[in-house]
């Protein structure tokens, strides 16, 4: 995380020194790969905090106490496509004008640190991903001294594409630094001694044939819709409307309706049968996710590794979420809409795993654990 903060400074530093170049009609010489360079002046004026725009106070990143957060767990969110578990850091770039008082803009980050694996494969590659939020502008002075040469857009952009070059043994916005096969973080005893750190893959066994494939079958037992939660009007849940009762599940995204001419669903509180089979062939993966949509906006995931028969044995449950704005509680001028979550659809669910010398053509009439049979997905 040190030598990450070193290249947002470094980075920042650039573009400071470029907006004063510009003021000035100056251009930085070019260096061996073309790239410019800040004028040596210049770059003088940027590290004494010099200049009509500079840093703000404690705000370079490798000094700063509260400009770069703490490295923190944050799965991936997509509802059409496998997740993966990251490592997420907040953090805000902060500059004054000294051309007059309580002149600032701030651009909050974040950065996202993933073993991009594919589709469960027991391999990735460790990418970082950098991505600027809306800048925050204080008073319109001090923008209006900056907009002849960067917008606040612009800024940010440019300082991205610095800290492609600051940190080019890294790589870029999404760049890999090499294979992993997971990915942790070693908090220190203090922020800036922080690390981010990845597996690397296990060496591989060029003599080994594999003579099975693993096939894993998801048995959908029954969908429960829950009650709203007290102070949400029932329209809310859209009773009747013909989205309500559509689903999909992705299985390491493959995806299949669910069933493709929809579910009639009971009342709040009340659940319906399912009985249907969905059966995976993993190959090589290891792990098995599972995400569940609703087509109103709610949506789940589940992981189950290899170690773990991917989540074999147990039944389990699964319930979607997703967020609506009510009216504020009390009213009021100034007032505004609340954010409500809704846990709407719970799933009941089993999987069963086996190595099998042959993977299996569809599900009509498989087997489940308890020894009924159930209809293919």
């Amino acid at each position: 995380m040190a030598f990450f903060r070193a290249g947002v400074e470094k980075a920042a530093d650039f573009a400071l020194c470029t907006i004063l170049m510009k003021r000035d009609g100056k251009t930085g010489p070019r260096d061996a790969q073309g790239n410019e360079t800040c004028l040596p002046d210049y770059a003088k004026k940027v590290a004494g905090n010099e200049g009509f725009v500079q840093w703000a106070p404690n705000a370079r990143p490798l000094k700063c106490k509260t400009c770069f957060g703490r490295p923190f767990t944050d799965p991936e969110r997509h509802v059409s496509q496998p997740n993966l578990r990251r490592f997420t850091v907040f953090g805000r770039l902060a500059f004054v004008s000294v051309t007059g008082p309580n002149r600032s803009i701030t651009y909050p980050y974040q950065v996202h640190f993933t073993c991009a694996a594919p589709n469960g494969a027991r391999q990735g590659n460790l990418a970082i991903d950098i991505a600027f939020d809306r800048a925050i502008v204080g008073e319109p002075g001090f923008w209006e001294n900056l907009v002849s040469f960067f917008t606040a857009d612009e800024l940010s952009r440019f300082i991205d594409s610095r800290i492609k070059r600051e940190l080019s043994p890294i790589g870029s916005l999404r760049t890999f630094q090499g294979p992993c096969r997971s990915v942790g973080i070693d908090l220190g005893n203090v922020p800036i001694t922080d690390a981010v750190k990845f597996d690397p893959p296990l060496p591989t066994r060029p003599f080994f044939v594999a003579t099975s494939v693993d096939t894993a079958t998801i048995q959908l037992l029954s969908l429960r819709r829950n009650p709203l939660p007290p102070g949400v009007a029932a329209a809310h849940a859209r009773p009747g409307a013909p989205e309500a009762g559509q689903f999909r599940l992705f299985t390491n995204g493959v995806v299949r309706q669910l069933p493709p001419a929809g579910l009639a669903l009971p009342p709040e509180g009340g659940s319906v049968p399912l009985n249907l089979c969905r059966s995976v062939t993993l190959g090589s993966a290891n792990r098995l996710q599972l995400q569940f949509v609703n087509d109103l906006g709610g949506a789940v995931w589940s992981e189950f590794p290899r170690p773990a028969q991917f989540g074999a044995g147990p039944t389990r449950t699964m319930t979607t979420g997703r967020t609506i704005l009510v009216p504020a509680i009390g009213g009021g001028p100034s007032a505004r809409p609340q954010p409500v979550p809704l846990r709407e659809f719970e799933l009941t669910y089993r999987i069963s795993f086996s190595p099998t010398i042959k993977a299996r053509r569809g599900l009509a009439g498989a087997a489940p654990a308890d020894g009924g049979a159930c209809v293919a997905l």
